[in-house]
């Protein structure tokens, strides 16, 4: 399986799985993937280094087994993370991630995690020092901040944390890494734009994301609208490209790409009421939340009711 894209230079949202509905836990992967998520973060707890337990090595292998190609970012806030390093990466994890309060011989651990073909990063507790991270900045490929106390989902944001963040930067950007930053604990779309101001490039949200009724409108927001240029995908209908024939990429992202309004749909005329009637069912789910959207936005959506009311009830065509 070929490595993540680690290119700085654009946010990366990353669900967190301990918010999600469990008794649907695939189905609720593939949403956040439709939904334009760009990782899927697990939040390992063992009862020891935090009080909670949660998923382990057989979560991790349902989700890839569930969505091969999805980044698992695995975040370990175990006790000697070591034992069960080489259970979570033949499970499918892409990224390992462990504490430095709870790895003996950290620089030996990342070595380790590399050894076994994964991707490795450093995290540590709100009350650690950063100074801790310094032995292995140079050897890390994501440095994982946490901004809440681990163990528990739907904490409020730390605000220090925010200043953690940019010393963070500033120390990876001094020793002229490459390395990510990701950001971990009550990561909001009210707090997402000061994250990425002060550096972050990965932000994890759990109840943010799978709490929302929205799960495309809230990964919109945290990222913050801006266009993936690089995959032409539009924030708002967060399609990669067009999927019905006959609209060309330029008409297709002639948008507003801060979420204020998209074009995907706005053909009109015969044209468009054929088109309707050969929608897949995944280009219908796509125009049914684009309409949904549009209609909780207050703005009058770019087809016509008796459309909109045919799409919505499944009878279109």
């Amino acid at each position: 399986m070929p490595k993540p894209d680690m290119t700085r230079g654009k946010i990366r949202i990353a669900p967190s799985l301990l918010a999600c509905r469990f008794e649907r836990m695939g189905e609720e992967i593939e949403a956040v993937r439709r939904a334009g998520a760009d990782w899927l973060h697990f939040d390992v707890m063992d009862g020891r280094f935090v009080p909670n337990i949660s998923v382990g090595p057989m979560g991790v292998a349902a989700a890839r087994r569930v969505s091969p190609d999805f980044v698992l970012d695995v975040h370990l806030m175990i006790a000697d993370p070591d034992r069960y390093l080489e259970d979570f990466v033949r499970a499918g994890a892409d990224l390992v991630t462990v504490h430095v309060e709870a790895a003996g011989h950290l620089h030996r651990t990342v070595q380790a995690i590399h050894a076994l073909g994964a991707l490795a990063g450093a995290t540590l507790n709100p009350g650690t020092p950063l100074c801790a991270l310094d032995p292995v900045l140079g050897d890390v490929d994501l440095v994982l901040i946490m901004s809440v106390n681990p163990g528990f989902g739907g904490q409020k944001f730390i605000p220090s944390a925010l200043e953690r963040v940019r010393e963070a930067r500033r120390m990876l950007d001094a020793r002229k890494s490459g390395a990510l930053l990701e950001v971990d604990g009550g990561v909001t779309a009210g707090n997402a734009a000061a994250l990425r101001e002060a550096g972050a490039d990965v932000l994890v949200a759990g109840t943010a994301v799978f709490g929302s009724p929205d799960y495309a409108g809230a990964i919109r927001e945290i990222r913050g609208g801006e266009m993936d240029t690089e995959n032409n995908r539009c924030p708002v209908c967060l399609v990669d490209k067009p999927r019905i024939e006959g609209i060309s990429n330029k008409d297709a992202y002639k948008v507003d790409c801060h979420g204020k309004g998209c074009g995907r749909f706005s053909y009109s005329g015969p044209a468009k009421i054929e088109k309707l009637k050969n929608l897949t069912l995944d280009e219908r789910e796509v125009l049914k939340a684009y309409i949904v959207r549009k209609n909780q936005d207050g703005i009058e959506p770019c087809l016509d009711k008796m459309t909109v009311d045919a799409i919505l009830a499944g009878t279109a065509g």
